[in-house]
């Protein structure tokens, strides 16, 4: 059987078992399933809308992108108004100077020879002095622009520590989303194997029921034994606890899907159809073209390029700096206008070693990054590896225990036939309905760790889960996997 062919019967055994009364596939045993049917797709693209990661790293990326803008508005002149106002209250002058004999200072006058006297002073001898308290109101508004000239090319570097921030915030959105649809189809394969348990172990029910009515019959008749109807009633009383197992398994699988979507399932049907596209992986692929599809270490290869900007700016922190300023200004009550134009260019020229130890620091980081990503490779190649050894054993163990169902099929078909007509026993049929009951759960199982393979295989990749439509019926039918003959 060819793996496509095995995940074809797969399907088709969860998609006959599911033929019971409409709804039983909800919660078994014929109960109606009103919320209608949840495809897989569907639970996908709830998990990613409903997912508060992916709505906590969209918030972040948004931050990114105004670190963006931020960085850019840098750049442009940057206009500033300001408005001051100043109440000057002269409490003493004094002034001194050499002056003619008697000369009289009047209002900033001079007295005598060569004399100066003081605001409202009085020169004598050629002393002068004055004393005023009048007031000195002015408002003054200014109007500045300035513009950066050149900075070292520190703002090209912090442009590209932004963009790298912002490529960071998108990797890190779409690896949430990929996280969400895993945890979404792996929860859902899983709520789908505890039903197909669940419907398996009802047939079980009515089958060692069916065996029980018989067995009592035979005593009645005087064709059976005490320990048939005994033999029978403990195989009964086995399946019943077989099934209430599976309806808890049940429960929690329906508890779990709820958690991957973000919101109750209730009581709506899953498709038991459903599959996921397959990858087809050479046999020994070379997996380095796929790690650099893996966020994490394209994470890695970003904060590289960020750590290599921190270290061109600590190098450039001591570069010449030049800035270029426009200001205009007007006193209010004094009329008084000034305009002024000024270049500046600043250099620092000792740090004592501070700019240094800074760039140190930063390629320190770099080394580090550098690292991390030769361990990332190391360790991620191993996953990929393990992923695809594993989804390999997943197809084998569905092949096997394919061949282990049909004959468990007829060697039950067989045992049943015999005790019916008298020439097999209790025992024997009793034995043949738990090797079914063994080979179907081994079915099952995997069956569905079938699917779950191809899930991690997508997520070692870093490729989004596709479900695939549902597929006709193959080689096993639902009739043909259940307990009855």
């Amino acid at each position: 059987m060819t793996s496509r062919a095995g995940r074809t019967a797969v399907a088709a055994l969860a998609l006959s078992l599911c033929m019971w009364p409409a709804g039983a596939l909800a919660n078994g045993r014929g109960q109606a399933a009103s919320g209608g049917r949840l495809s897989l797709a569907r639970a996908i693209a709830i998990a990613k809308r409903n997912s508060l990661d992916v709505q906590a790293s969209q918030a972040k990326l948004a931050q990114a992108r105004s670190t963006i803008a931020q960085t850019y508005a840098g750049l442009y002149p940057q206009l500033s108004l300001s408005e001051s106002g100043l109440t000057y209250h002269e409490i003493d002058t004094n002034s001194l100077g050499m002056g003619g004999f008697g000369g009289l200072g009047g209002l900033g006058g001079m007295g005598g020879l060569g004399g100066m006297g003081g605001l409202s002073g009085l020169g004598l001898s050629g002393l002068g002095a004055g004393t005023s308290n009048a007031p000195y109101n002015t408002l003054q508004t200014s109007l500045a622009l300035t513009q950066i000239l050149f900075d070292g090319f520190q703002t090209a570097d912090a442009l590209a520590i932004a963009d790298a921030s912002v490529k960071l915030g998108q990797i890190d959105v779409a690896q949430e989303r990929r996280a969400a649809s895993y945890a979404a189809a792996d929860a859902y394969f899983q709520t789908l194997e505890a039903q197909t348990a669940l419907q398996l172990a009802e047939q079980n029910v009515d089958a060692a029921n069916a065996h029980l009515l018989e067995a009592r019959r035979r005593l009645q008749a005087g064709t059976g034994t005490r320990f048939d109807v005994l033999q029978a009633e403990a195989q009964d009383a086995s399946v019943e606890g077989q099934l209430r197992s599976a309806q808890n398994q049940l429960a929690l699988a329906r508890l779990a899907l709820s958690n991957a979507l973000g919101e109750p399932v209730g009581d709506r049907a899953i498709d038991p159809a459903a599959q996921v596209a397959g990858l087809a992986l050479p046999g020994g692929a070379d997996v380095d073209p796929y790690l650099n599809r893996r966020p994490e270490i394209q994470t890695l290869l970003l904060e590289r390029r960020i750590d290599r900007a921190k270290v061109d700016l600590a190098r450039k922190a001591n570069d010449p700096k030049a800035e270029l300023q426009a200001q205009y200004s007007q006193q209010t009550f004094t009329s008084g206008r000034s305009f002024m134009i000024d270049a500046g260019l600043s250099w620092p020229l000792v740090d004592w070693g501070k700019g240094k130890q800074e760039t140190d620091f930063a390629e320190l980081d770099l080394r580090q990054v550098d690292l991390q990503l030769a361990q990332a490779r190391r360790n991620l190649a191993t996953q990929i590896e393990g992923a695809v050894l594993s989804r390999g054993d997943a197809r084998d163990r569905v092949r096997i225990a394919s061949r282990g169902l049909e004959s468990a099929q007829e060697a039950y078909r067989m045992a049943a036939v015999r005790y019916r007509a008298g020439v097999g026993t209790s025992y024997e049929a009793i034995d043949a309905q738990t090797a079914l009951v063994a080979a179907q759960n081994a079915f099952i199982q995997a069956s569905y760790q079938l699917e779950t393979s191809e899930i991690a295989l997508d997520q070692a990749l870093a490729s989004d889960v596709h479900p695939l439509d549902p597929p006709l019926p193959g080689a096993l039918t639902l009739s043909s996997a259940g307990a009855r003959p």
